[in-house]
């Protein structure tokens, strides 16, 4: 047998055991329904704001890690630095796979990684973890697939679960995001793209899911690189309590800022130090809703179910909208003169409890099924292995384990 054949032989029992471990053994989950937020009570995720706290954080960085192998530029100590020197309160380093203990002694430090290593950038940032999980499944994957990954990252009760980049290939589809629960935001800002349509999916799915905005950035040394996505939390210190304890809450937003071509980094930080646009208050009474700014906006718009427009009010930074017993959530995204977008959170409808524990769970007779035909899969490519590249050997030795009084029915001639 050629070389190249036994090869591909041998490397036909890593590939069926990868594809059956993700296709068939990881566990069958039956998802709960869909449905759009409803109750009588409305959650407001800014009720204990303080206009004087808002804290401004990039969670989404990367330096260099593991040798080089995998993209990012400068050290952990660059990121911080320059951060700093942008008016960030809180600036985490996110390598893949690898928690950057850099400034772990400082109060503001918060453990961060990136977690995925897939062919379709199905990934999740995790904040607060005290361990990298590894579980990863390389092929496109099935909700199944994801929903296990994400339950696996929020066995640490105490992490924050960001859904990165939904809309980059597709990683998290518009149908995944309506099935999955257990984690917390979603990356809707982001220099890879935007994902205003994947978050409103899973928030018209009944989903209490919290906008993200992050830098994503490779390369720290790069002015066009930073400073362009960020999130706002309210928190009255940068410590991971505090920040933490906000973003669960909902009580941050998102905000983009346009880049200056050809502006150096000195000039950067001159220019977003200065005040930026923010907001002052959200206020919900019965089912009015009044929002406050710092400065007034160009146009103000409220968004709803599946993502759609219900009312756009121009050139003002105080205005309202009233809650139509049709509206299972309200989502405001304000933008200025100048062009900073500011995007906030959701304010729902809820009965008991705004955070409900998910009902989706394993289903057993669909798991087993499918575990059994695994095994019987691998077991028979192995056998089938096993059989072609040692042939001439099995031949040869199958003489020697005849029964006795065995006599061959066809003897040669």
């Amino acid at each position: 047998m050629k070389l190249l054949q036994k090869i591909l032989l041998i490397l036909a029992i890593p590939l069926t055991w990868n594809l059956t471990g993700q296709y068939f053994v990881c566990p069958v989950f039956s998802f709960e329904e869909a449905r759009p937020f409803q109750g009588r009570k409305i959650y407001n995720p800014y009720a204990d704001a303080d206009p004087a706290c808002w804290k401004k954080c990039n969670f989404h960085a990367h330096g260099k890690a593991w040798t080089g192998l995998t993209n990012g530029k400068g050290t952990g100590t660059d990121i911080r630095e320059i951060y700093d020197s942008l008016g960030y309160a809180v600036h985490l380093v996110s390598n893949y796979q690898s928690i950057d203990t850099t400034g772990s002694s400082g109060p503001d430090y918060i453990e961060a990684y990136e977690h995925g290593f897939n062919l379709q950038k199905t990934h999740e940032l995790v904040l607060g973890a005290k361990k990298v999980e590894w579980l990863e499944y390389l092929l496109p994957q099935t909700a199944s697939n994801k929903q296990r990954v994400i339950n696996t990252l929020a066995a640490d009760t105490n992490a924050f679960i960001i859904i990165n980049h939904p809309s980059v290939r597709q990683g998290f589809g518009k149908n995944d995001l309506q099935l999955l629960s257990g984690y917390h935001g979603m990356e809707v800002l982001s220099p890879a793209g935007s994902s205003f349509e994947e978050w409103d999916a899973a928030l018209s799915a009944g989903k209490p899911v919290f906008v993200i905005g992050n830098d994503d950035v490779h390369d720290i040394f790069k002015a066009g690189n930073i400073g362009k996505c960020c999130t706002w939390v309210n928190a009255t210190v940068g410590r991971k309590k505090e920040i933490l304890s906000g973003l669960k809450k909902g009580c941050s937003y998102g905000m983009r800022i346009p880049c200056v071509a050809g502006e150096t980094l000195c000039r950067k930080a001159q220019r977003l130090k200065k005040e930026l646009p923010a907001l002052t208050a959200l206020r919900v009474s019965g089912d009015s809703i009044r929002l406050a700014l710092n400065k007034p906006a160009d146009s103000i718009v409220f968004s709803g179910q599946n993502g759609r427009r219900l009312a756009v009010v121009p050139h003002t930074g105080n205005t309202g909208y009233l809650l139509k017993e049709e509206d299972s959530y309200i989502r405001t995204s304000v933008y200025f003169p100048g062009g900073i977008e500011l995007y906030l959170n959701p304010v729902f409808r809820y009965d008991q409890d705004p955070f409900p524990p998910s009902l989706t769970s394993v289903n057993p007779g669909k798991t087993i099924f499918l575990t059994s035909l695994a095994y019987i899969v691998r077991l028979l490519t192995l056998l089938l292995v096993l059989r072609t590249l040692f042939y001439r050997q099995i031949r040869k030795w199958l003489p020697r384990f005849r029964l006795p009084g065995y006599r061959n029915p066809y003897p040669a001639s």
